[in-house]
């Protein structure tokens, strides 16, 4: 890094100008960081960015962070009951539903929480009452964040510790709220301050019987930041949070079984305990000139244990993940223009010892991979109106896999993964608000523990997924009335894994690859605020995923569970301290998980309505949500089975009811 700095300040001009204070930022300008892991303005990042505001999401009426997520342009969501746990959530057609995990990286203030097993989130362990904004990249971003964002990046920025308003030492928020199926939740933060240093507490818990039979869910959260300067412009956080939850899963559903036992019954049941707990510390210097440095590490901990009645099968893990991250912002004049780089170095230990049982027999495996990551990132604006970014990012794994099966006996792998990810962009702003863009990128994926383990008779030998990526976008941001953009993307990918139910060599199913998939779309969003005290917004998704080299009965075939069209449309009315927001919600014909081959039924379209209606007083707001309006019977997902298709049915009508008071 100190390289890269010194040549930078080489180019520079041989009269550097005297330092000056940064002007102001205007109000209407939108800052974020995911885009080029540092902060700028969201019209210069060449990538489709969105950004939800903590006002927008409580607005919403979302019950938990992967509603949020799933209603923006681009995402989809599946899961048996819509409570925040066992949810997948991915973007541009990658839910196939198959357990092969995310595509899209989480990072929830800087820390992944992409599980090590299977690279997914559970979004359980992210309590929405402490999330303060989300920001989204769609696209490629492998050659910023390297594994597991192959389609994109999710950046949950949490309440930070703030100073307390006028005389107050210390601030206090707290909320509860009730409804249908004896659903209950409460949480409070405390905040203050000490002799500079902030504080903020977080801790909640809630419960809920579910609205299907055999889905009861309790869990618990704690989270708790310090952030202090150290003087010589030094500033460091410390970070602890815990989550754990016990959630029972109530399968899917047979035709003939929602007729005897009605839509919300279950037959074949599961249940977990789960837990999560992590250490983060960070420290942040400033440079003066030379920019700022930072140094971010990270240790996380999760422990699982799962029973699944219909197979009479039980798994305990273990995983652990240490990281850490070093980076560096310089930006400098160049040749009079303004230009920014940003370099780093990410380094991480994974483990992953799993143990299950079944009546065909028992599995131990130890998981072990180290990742090498390194990447710089450059910035010029050679014209006023444009600004041109390159970035470049190698990679490199090693990974171990000792497996004892007592069906198939040992096997042990141990293999290494090298990548180069590579990312260009253009963006032009001829008029200050608008601002359009094209970029390639090429990006990739790591195969996961969980694909790599086979059943019973071998473990596949997976190659990582890798795609080039072309897109381009038009933006507005107005700070009068409001924003929009429209993006298209084709993505080529190259041994993309999946599920194959009558893959592997005794035909018992088995995760391969595909030779070649192609996903393409167009995304639109849109928020206006033609009058005041009155908010419009919308999506609208184009999403086409083909398989185009495969075997003959697959290729040309379509992708499953992500629904060509999706859109969702809304309003917000505000007046005298009332809101009122209603939206509506609409995902087109799907194929069931895993009909690779398009032969099945498909899911039916359904459009569904929410509404929330909130009062402020001062310190104190009260609200009610109400889901499904119109009682409307949709699937929210299904899949192919021996036994015939079976559904996971979306809830019915159901309410919320709650307040939060701040002093």
């Amino acid at each position: 890094m100190n390289t890269l700095v010194w040549l930078v300040l080489c180019l520079q001009e041989s009269e550097a100008p005297a330092p000056r204070a940064e002007p102001p930022k205007p109000q209407e300008k939108e800052v974020v960081v995911i885009g080029q892991r540092r902060e700028g303005d969201v019209l210069d990042v060449p990538s489709a960015v969105t950004v939800v505001t903590g006002e927008q999401i409580r607005r919403s009426g979302a019950t938990n962070v992967a509603e949020v997520v799933q209603r923006q342009a681009g995402f989809f969501m599946q899961s048996q009951v819509r409570d925040g746990y066992d949810v997948l959530v991915d973007v541009r057609g990658y839910l196939n539903g198959a357990g092969n995990g995310q595509r899209t990286l989480v990072l929830v203030d800087g820390r992944r929480t992409n599980n090590v097993a299977n690279s997914s989130t559970d979004w359980a362990s992210i309590p929405l009452g402490n999330v303060e904004r989300i920001e989204i990249v769609r696209g490629p971003a492998a050659a910023l964040y390297g594994d597991a964002a192959l389609a994109g990046v999710v950046n949950i920025i949490t309440r930070k510790p703030g100073k307390p308003a006028g005389d107050k030492v210390v601030h206090v928020d707290a909320s509860a709220a009730g409804g249908n199926w004896g659903t209950a939740r409460a949480a409070a933060s405390l905040g203050g301050s000490a002799e500079g240093a902030l504080v903020d507490i977080y801790a909640g818990a809630e419960r809920t019987g579910g609205w299907r039979d055999h889905s009861d869910y309790s869990g618990r959260n704690a989270i708790g930041r310090v952030e202090a300067p150290l003087g010589g412009g030094l500033t460091g956080t410390f970070k602890v949070g815990h989550h754990g939850d016990s959630r029972e899963r109530p399968g899917s559903l047979t035709r003939s079984e929602m007729a005897l036992l009605g839509r919300d019954g279950s037959v074949r049941t599961g249940e977990g305990e789960f837990e999560e707990n992590y250490l983060d510390a960070g420290l942040r210097q400033s440079l003066g000139d030379l920019g700022e440095a930072s140094l971010f590490v990270n240790s996380t901990w999760w422990t699982s244990w799962q029973w699944d009645d219909a197979w009479a099968f039980e798994i305990d893990d273990e995983s652990s993940v240490n990281s850490l991250q070093l980076k560096h912002v310089v930006t400098p004049k160049l040749f009079s223009r303004e230009a920014a780089f940003t370099t780093g170095l990410d380094l991480s230990l994974e483990r992953a010892d799993g143990d299950s049982g079944s009546p065909l027999g028992t599995t131990q495996s130890d998981y072990r991979r180290r990742l090498l990551g390194i990447y710089t990132h450059a910035e010029i604006r050679p014209l006023d109106f444009l600004s041109a970014t390159a970035s470049v990012r190698y990679d490199r794994a090693l990974m171990d896999l000792d497996r004892h099966d007592s069906f198939s006996g040992d096997i042990d792998d141990s293999r290494a993964f090298d990548q180069f990810s590579p990312h260009a962009g253009i963006t032009a702003r001829l008029v200050e608000e608008i601002s359009l863009y094209a970029s390639w990128g090429r990006t990739f994926k790591y195969p996961r523990r969980d694909e790599l383990i086979g059943f019973t008779t071998f473990d596949p030998q997976l190659d990582p997924e890798r795609a080039n990526v072309y897109e381009t976008g038009v933006r507005l941001r107005s700070g009068t009335w409001g924003s929009a953009s429209v993006t298209g993307y084709f993505m080529r990918v190259k041994d993309e894994i999946f599920y194959d139910p009558d893959g592997g060599p005794m035909g018992w199913g088995s995760n391969l690859n595909f030779e070649e998939v192609v996903h393409q779309g167009v995304e639109t969003e849109a928020r206006f605020t033609p009058w005041e005290g009155i908010e419009l917004f919308g999506t609208y998704t184009y999403t086409r995923t083909v398989i185009t080299d495969a075997d003959p009965d697959q290729e040309g075939k379509s992708y499953p569970v992500t629904p060509r069209h999706a859109a969702s449309a809304g309003a917000t009315l505000r007046f005298e301290g009332v809101s009122f927001t209603v939206t509506g919600r609409y995902a087109g014909e799907r194929y069931l998980v895993n009909d690779f081959v398009n032969e099945g039924e498909e899911l039916p379209p359904h459009l569904v309505y929410d509404a929330r209606i909130s009062y402020t007083w001062g310190n104190v707001t009260a609200f009610v949500s109400a889901y499904n309006l119109t009682d409307r019977e949709y699937y929210d997902s299904g899949g192919i089975s021996f036994g015939g298709n079976r559904f996971n049915p979306a809830p019915e009508r159901s309410w919320m009811a709650g307040g939060e008071i701040r002093f």
